[in-house]
């Protein structure tokens, strides 16, 4: 059989061939089955990096936080109507609280006990401005245990002093309940109170740490 060179225009040619007859005598078979199969191996060859699989890292992040709620009708705080505190008396109350790390707590005093409203007269002397009470505080905290805290009100006034602070020491609160107790003694003979509405605020903080 007679051959002859193939130039670039006759290898066009026998891809031209190829794509629309697809037949052809001996030679063109050979040849262009031969060129077929090149340029199909050519554009099937994979990037010499290429893999079997795709590592993707995922990362995320769930960021420290402390929640409390307590039932009133703002959502925001609560009454507490502690009575008569000319007499001497306890009132427990609770609170629900959550923190997914561990925290700190802080309770803080805004007048240093019970005081007459600002507006009131100033009590003259000889009698009482100021009706302290204590507080204990028990938050418990995962896997047992409890931070436990137990101040007067003076002692908190402010957050100045130290009583009213306490750690968890890195243990978290998953959806826990706190208790705690207000306890107050009644008027004392030599220092009697005027009569009047007596407030203050009571505020328990909880911060997480990480």
């Amino acid at each position: 059989m007679r051959t002859r060179s193939l130039i670039k225009g006759d290898v066009e040619e026998a891809v031209q061939m190829l794509r629309l007859v697809g037949g052809g005598d001996l030679f063109h078979r050979s040849f262009l089955g031969a060129g077929a199969l090149a340029i199909a191996l050519g554009g099937a060859h994979a990037p010499a990096h290429a893999s079997d699989a795709v590592v993707i890292k995922l990362q995320g992040r769930i960021q420290p936080a402390c929640g409390l709620a307590i039932e009133s009708s703002t959502g925001e705080g609560a009454d507490l109507n502690l009575g008569d505190i000319s007499l001497a008396g306890r009132r427990p109350f609770s609170f629900q609280y959550s923190c997914n790390a561990g925290f700190s707590v802080l309770m803080t005093s805004a007048r240093g006990g019970l005081a007459p409203a600002a507006s009131a007269a100033k009590p003259a002397e000889g009698f009482a401005a100021l009706a302290e009470y204590d507080i204990a505080l028990d938050l418990p905290t995962d896997g047992g245990g409890a931070v436990q805290l137990a101040c007067s009100s003076r002692q908190i006034r402010d957050g100045a002093g130290a009583c009213g602070r306490a750690s968890s020491l890195g243990r978290s609160a998953i959806r826990k309940t706190a208790t705690a107790t207000l306890s107050w003694e009644g008027e004392a003979h030599d220092r009697p109170r005027l009569a009047g509405a007596y407030s203050d605020v009571l505020t328990i903080r909880m911060t997480p740490q990480m």
